[in-house]
């Protein structure tokens, strides 16, 4: 299993609590991210709504409030955020006994953890899409690089002109596995081989590798 990390998450149990596959959780962790930030402008107007710090929570606002706090509580807690849930535990209970002065105080830390925890989660997020996109990159050259002897071998068969020649290799690559992408290329010089072009089909082909 892939290893991801976050602070103030365990993510060993965020994976198992969303079905056990890195994927799904990566999955989850992008829902919830998109979901905190909607949420975090609602948590930021409760506490400022009129431009400075409340000294006590409205109560006009506990209903929803209670909405936001509850779904955060089961959200972090599935993805393994323990710290995060049990303070959401704490304002839950202190919003449901309408303690405004408790809220108050609990609110204010939780959105300080809540807008961490968003950042930390953006960040491993990014870190897996570059670890892909090198992955792939990777993977791409090897496979082009696999394919330089032989192309270098048709570009000297087209310069002389040798048809048995580029015939053999022209169906040595088609024979081949190929990649999309060299299955597109293997279209595109084959028809220009058909029609002669072959300085075309040689500049197709440098301009390939050059570019790979």
């Amino acid at each position: 299993m892939d290893e991801i990390k976050i602070p103030g998450v365990n993510t060993k149990q965020g994976i198992l609590m969303t079905g056990g596959t890195i994927e799904g959780y990566h999955q989850v962790l992008t829902m919830f991210r998109k979901d905190t930030d909607m949420r975090l402008r609602m948590l930021r107007f409760f506490l400022f709504g009129d431009g400075s710090i409340n000294t006590v929570f409205p109560e006009k606002h506990l209903a929803s409030l209670l909405t936001h706090i509850q779904a955060l509580k089961s959200a972090s807690a599935t993805l393994g955020a323990e710290e995060l849930s049990k303070k959401a535990s704490q304002l839950e209970v202190a919003a449901k006994d309408k303690d405004l002065a408790a809220v108050q105080n609990y609110l204010l830390s939780f959105v300080e953890l809540l807008t961490e925890l968003s950042q930390n989660i953006r960040t491993a997020l990014e870190l897996k899409i570059d670890k892909t996109t090198t992955s792939k990159n990777k993977k791409h050259m090897s496979e082009i690089s696999e394919y330089k002897p032989i192309f270098n071998e048709f570009i000297n068969a087209l310069k002389e002109k040798k048809l048995s020649e580029i015939d053999r290799i022209l169906n040595e690559l088609n024979q081949k596995k190929t990649t999309p992408i060299i299955s597109e290329l293997l279209v595109q010089i084959s028809d220009q081989v058909l029609m002669a072009e072959f300085e075309i089909a040689i500049k197709t082909i440098t301009e390939f590798l050059n570019d790979n």
